[in-house]
């Protein structure tokens, strides 16, 4: 989210400024999410369920981290388990 501002008053003088948080450009939102998807960890639910057991070179996760519990599928490839093409 980013702020907005306009300005009101006569001739843009700026006697009133209006602000407001906006979402930003599409391609930067997208360009944000690639960059988390990339660097997502690889976690798991310890026994207790109180939790995460981090697999990966780093072992630390903060809470801006980008996690996932499986790896997505190759559906370049015939999966012969759920006998989808």
């Amino acid at each position: 989210m980013k702020m907005r501002c306009k300005c009101h008053g006569v001739s843009g003088s700026c006697n009133l400024r209006t602000c407001w948080r906006a979402m930003g450009d599409f391609s930067d939102v997208g360009d944000f999410l690639k960059r988390k998807y990339t660097k997502a960890k690889l976690v798991e639910m310890n026994q207790d369920a109180t939790g995460l057991i981090i697999y990966g070179k780093e072992r630390q996760l903060r809470v801006s981290d980008m996690v996932y519990i499986e790896e997505s599928p190759d559906y370049c490839t015939y999966d012969y388990q759920s006998g989808d093409e």
